[in-house]
């Protein structure tokens, strides 16, 4: 756009672009104007021009009296600047974590070595756990054109919020988070939590598991792989030399081969068909349908052997309530058997480890210590370096973490020591047969069966083993007639 405006020396010009954000201004003398210097300019009648023309944002006096000062003719100058609209920018999404669920992710130790079993496929995450940062939208900002209209602007477009199965959004919508334990995956469109990890095998492919919830083998675990999982295990197949560690329940819908290294632990309940040459724990219920041979089997509830042609043979099985089988050790083979009701027998081991880190957790105090006192020292003459500000603030914070470390594992020493000086009482039934070479301990009596027993139960009374006729409880009777046990 452009409008002239003239003077009685001269003639001003005015250009305007399409979209009004640009004024510029052109001073033409007049025709019969011969001496340019005799011409008079004035600012305030080029302000009052532009007034007219209707231009009233942007102006900018300084150039005007760029103009009038340097008697500016013939050119066209940009006197008046509008504001430019800012764009909104949209929303965004920043996942914090890998996308491909298949990714090795093998990692060394602190000595450099590598474990190729440890694949890292899973990646686990806390209920309550970020799993993607949310930015968002800004709106845009409106400009002003020179003639002080309103110039409009997009707003920036919100982020689709990834939201899957088992998440939520915190309460000022800026974080994506677990809503509960698990392994937390993509699906190209949605961010999940899953509860459950499903594997067909465990081998070199999968590597082993380290899950915070539960795990399901439709098949086999090879020999040396180990599955350490939140929740539950439940495996399809017999396994071998594997080790299994469910802060929950583990079933097995076989048995164990351990040889000798094949080792479970729960901190629920066992289920299995049968127990070979391993080692097997459970904090709640151990039920065997057929045999245990050959292991180291305790439980913090009940154990049972359900199969009436099974048993207990060349084994150490504790209970800190009761155990039945239908026989104990084996007529043609009589190799020793321990049946130990009322306490852990692990007890005293678990103590000696917690003291042995004790005396290892001490020392490190005292080096920290040591180190501490020297960098005081300096401290107290000569103003520390940043390095050793920093050293001094983590020996504090190792100290810290040292001493809430002393104190829980002496008091962890105190409640074991306690629960060994209790006397526990507890029973063993028998429906069939406990042969010789069977040790039965109940408390702290103990009874070494060197004549077959039928159809007998063991209890502890007045600080002795009694012998009694075999009299299933009801919960025995009940555990029988079932065919699985629990909510495993």
């Amino acid at each position: 756009m452009s409008d002239d405006y003239i003077l009685n020396e001269y003639t001003i010009e005015l250009s305007v672009d399409p979209g009004a954000m640009f004024a510029n201004i052109r001073l033409v003398p007049c025709a019969d104007t011969t001496d340019l210097d005799a011409v008079r300019l004035a600012a305030d009648e080029i302000d009052v021009f532009l007034e007219d023309s209707g231009i009233i944002y942007g102006v900018d006096e300084a150039v005007i009296r760029g103009i009038v000062n340097e008697r500016v003719f013939n050119e066209w100058v940009t006197v008046a600047h509008g504001k430019e609209p800012v764009p909104g920018v949209d929303g965004t999404i920043t996942l914090l974590f890998s996308t491909d669920d298949s990714e090795r992710r093998i990692k060394a130790d602190q000595h450099g070595r590598v474990n190729l079993r440890e694949l890292n496929l899973i990646q686990n995450v806390r209920k309550d756990d970020r799993l993607c940062d949310i930015q968002p939208a800004q709106r845009g900002t409106p400009g002003i054109n020179v003639y002080g209209k309103a110039v409009l602007t997009k707003d920036g477009k919100p982020a689709r919020v990834p939201k899957g199965e088992n998440v939520v959004l915190s309460e000022d919508g800026s974080k994506l988070l677990a809503a509960i334990d698990g392994m937390v995956t993509w699906d190209g469109t949605n961010v999940n939590v899953q509860p459950l990890y499903v594997v067909d095998v465990v081998d070199a492919s999968v590597g082993n598991i380290h899950f915070n919830g539960s795990v399901l083998v439709n098949g086999e675990v090879g020999d040396g792989y180990e599955i350490h999982a939140g929740h539950d295990i439940i495996i399809a197949m017999s396994v071998g030399s594997v080790v299994l560690e469910a802060q929950g329940n583990v079933k097995i819908n076989g048995g164990i081969l351990g040889g000798k290294t094949g080792t479970i632990k729960a901190g629920g309940d066992v289920e299995l068909k049968f127990i070979q040459d391993a080692q097997v724990s459970a904090g709640g219920t151990i039920l065997v349908d057929e045999y245990i041979r050959g292991g180291m089997v305790s439980s913090t509830g009940p154990l049972i052997v359900k199969n009436p042609h099974g048993g207990i043979s060349a084994s150490t099985v504790s209970s800190e309530t009761w155990i039945y089988a239908h026989s104990i050790g084996n007529e043609h083979a009589p190799l020793p058997v321990s049946l130990i009701v009322g306490h852990d027998p692990g007890l005293p081991k678990k103590r000696d480890g917690y003291v042995e880190d004790i005396y290892t957790s001490v020392k490190d105090f005292l080096k920290l210590y040591t180190s501490l006192v020297k960098l005081r020292r300096l401290k107290q003459k000569y103003e520390l370096s940043k390095d050793h500000e920093a050293l001094y603030a983590k020996i504090l914070s190792a100290m810290s973490r040292l001493k809430t470390h002393l104190s829980a594992t002496d008091e962890e020493i105190v409640r074991i020591e306690e629960k060994i000086r209790r006397v526990y009482g507890g029973f063993i039934y028998v429906e069939g047969t406990v042969y010789d070479g069977t040790t039965i301990q109940i408390g702290n009596a103990s009874l070494h069966v060197d004549m077959p027993r039928t159809a007998t139960q063991f209890s502890l009374v007045d600080g002795q083993i009694m012998e009694a006729p075999y009299c299933a409880r009801p919960e025995i009777k009940t555990l029988l007639s079932k065919d699985g046990y629990g909510a495993l």
